[in-house]
């Protein structure tokens, strides 16, 4: 099954994926992109749900309360997906990796060192994701499995977008706030997010470094 994935990326052994939108929400550009290999999207499904009570016996992260112990956003900071040894995880960093291509050239952007890091969300009936935002320059999220759910993007004129399988959403900047209702699916939803950093960010302010060295981010 691996192979067979891995057949489907594109001769720099990238996944290949197509453009959707690109649109702007609170001066911050979103580019959209879907990623069509619908069995590596069963394999990281798979990988992340065999991977959950692990992810739920590491420690929270310190802005999530104790009354999210169950949900596995909230120990993001305390791994990294594309660190583990799953064939499918390294399928995943290829799609990521594609996306940020993607953008870059959209943008006219300089390829750049970067540290990332990249985490499962897991929702299940009646759970939600909190609005919230990112302080990094590139950030974003992949839907796995997540019919039937959508994510809000901004704060004084919200865009809802329908959270279809495969669909990488980039943002080309740092501060959009952005939230997932109550989800009412009979199935796991998820999804994998991920916030990459500069490296010479770390490397020129101490605030960055702390972060830096309190989360798991590793060379991308």
């Amino acid at each position: 099954m691996v192979s067979a994935s891995i057949d489907r990326a594109d001769p720099q052994g990238l996944a290949t994926l197509e453009p959707v939108r690109s649109l702007t929400v609170d001066r911050v550009p979103l580019h959209l992109y879907r990623w069509t290999d619908g069995q590596a999207l069963a394999e990281v499904r798979a990988a992340v749900l065999a991977r959950e009570a692990e992810i739920l016996s590491l420690p929270r992260s310190a802005e999530w309360s104790a009354r999210h112990d169950h949900v596995a956003s909230s120990r993001y900071a305390s791994y990294n997906l594309l660190a583990l040894e799953e064939p499918a995880f390294a399928m995943l960093g290829k799609a990521i990796r594609a996306s940020v291509n993607a953008l870059r050239a959209a943008r006219g952007l300089p390829e750049k060192p970067m540290y990332i890091q990249c985490w499962s969300n897991i929702l299940r009936a009646g759970q939600a994701l909190p609005r919230h935002a990112h302080p990094y320059p590139m950030h974003g999220h992949i839907n796995i499995s997540t019919a039937g759910s959508v994510t809000r993007y901004g704060v004084s004129e919200p865009v809802e977008i329908d959270n279809r399988p495969g669909d990488i959403t980039l943002f080309a900047g740092p501060g959009l706030a952005h939230e997932v209702p109550a989800y009412t699916g009979p199935d796991a939803r998820i999804s994998v997010a991920f916030d990459l950093l500069p490296v010479v960010w770390v490397e020129a302010d101490p605030r960055w470094k702390k972060r830096h060295a309190e989360r798991s981010f590793i060379p991308f």
